[in-house]
């Protein structure tokens, strides 16, 4: 099962994730709020591409 994080959750694992829809990298740290993808603007999903720890 991939880590997926999504729009508004809180980030467990900080790294760059990648946008499930048109995969938009964005970086992420510990705890920090999972934002809408910064391409289409809307909510999205996000796939861990590389971890950071």
């Amino acid at each position: 099962m991939p880590n997926l994080i999504k729009t508004g959750e809180k980030c467990q694992q900080g790294g760059i994730y990648s946008c499930v829809k048109d995969n938009e990298q964005i970086s992420l740290g510990l705890n920090n709020t999972c934002p809408p993808c910064p391409k289409c603007k809307k909510a999205s999903s996000f796939r861990l591409i590389k971890s950071s720890n």
